[in-house]
């Protein structure tokens, strides 16, 4: 999928199932996108918000490598 191939090189399973929470959260949550706000869109428990604020805030993540993929993504599309 979508995330599979953007996120597809983060070495570590729960990373790349952060990120696939991550985007399904900005897509679905309206008004501002607070990890909060995402966590409650999503019904997630609030330890899993708190473990989805720290992939977006802590944890070390190469976030060109998921630039370049999606901008390969909309050259072929």
């Amino acid at each position: 999928g979508f995330c599979d191939d953007v996120f597809g090189y983060l070495p570590r399973v729960d990373q790349r199932r952060w990120a696939d929470i991550y985007v399904r959260g900005l897509l679905s949550t309206p008004g501002r996108k607070t990890v909060r706000h995402m966590a409650r869109t999503l019904a997630l428990p609030a330890s899993a918000s708190q473990a989805l604020q720290h992939f977006v805030t802590a944890s070390p993540w190469n976030w060109e490598a998921a630039q370049r993929e999606l901008v390969r993504l909309a050259a072929s599309s």
